[in-house]
This record gives C-alpha cells, structure tokens and sequence, in this order.
C-alpha cells in the first residue's frame, strides 16, 4: 500500500488496535477510580501514615513534639494491662468481623449454588433485609429531621 508521495503506509493489524483499545479503557478505568483513591489515601493511608510518625515521639497534640523513638513501644509491650487489652481488641477483630464474614460468603455460596427458582429469591431477599432495614430506617429519620418543619 503506497501513499502519495510514494513512500509505503504503515499497516495497522488488528492487534495494535485492541493494544490501543485497551490502553484506552484501563486509562478511562483509572480515571474513574481517581476519586475513590484520593479519598481512600486522604483518610485512610495519610493517618495511618502519620499515626506511626507520631508513636515515635512524646506529643500531647499543643507543644512541640519530643523524638522518643522506640520508647513508647517499650513502654507498651512492657504494660500487661495494655498487651492484654489489644489482645483482646484482636479477639473482638477475630470474632466480630472475620467470622460473620467468613460464614455470610459460606451461606451466600451454598445459597446460590442450592437455592433456585423461586425459593432462592425468597431466601436470599429474607436474609439480606436485616441488612437493610436499619439502614433504611435511619435514612428515613434523618431525612424527616432535616425537613424544616418536622422537629424543629
């Protein structure tokens, strides 16, 4: 294929047009994801970041901070009241969010693959409402307290 001014047209393949297609889509996914990323950064990453920079000084949050380094680690691991206190702050991790966790994907597993039809629906809109109802109802409550006429 010859264009022109004589010289030969670069060939375009299928190929290099999916590359492109692509590398357009994962640039318009991430873009799509930026805000969720900046927010998660923003208040998420950044305290956790900044609360391991200031465990490593003795800071009541007003004064100038003072660097202590590993002290305050130290004087952590040398409390039992306190190793106590965050092995049982690990317990309540383990069983208030690992475990419902964990059997809530059993159920809903076994649900899916088990439950069809009709039934399946019943089940699965029977156990997903206690999820939903509180959440509903509060959103109710705060959107009649923010009407000016309601309670105020």
């Amino acid at each position: 294929m010859k264009s022109d001014n004589g010289s030969v047209a670069p060939r375009f393949s299928r190929w290099t047009f999916l590359k492109r297609r692509v590398r357009q889509e994962t640039i318009i996914g991430w873009l799509f994801a930026m805000p969720a990323l900046v927010m998660y950064a923003t208040f998420v990453l950044l305290p956790l970041v900044l609360s391991i920079k200031y465990s490593f000084f003795r800071w009541n949050g007003v004064t100038s901070p003072t660097w202590v380094g590993l002290k305050n680690y130290v004087t952590v691991l040398q409390v039992p009241n306190l190793l106590g206190t965050i092995i049982n702050a690990f317990w309540l991790v383990v069983w208030f969010s690992l475990i419902p966790v964990g059997l809530g994907l059993i159920v809903a597993s076994v649900i899916h693959r088990v439950a069809t039809g009709r039934f399946g629906e019943i089940a699965r809109t029977v156990l997903f409402l206690p999820q939903v109802i509180p959440l509903v109802a509060a959103g109710i409550i705060w959107g009649l307290a923010a009407l000016p006429f309601w309670f105020v």
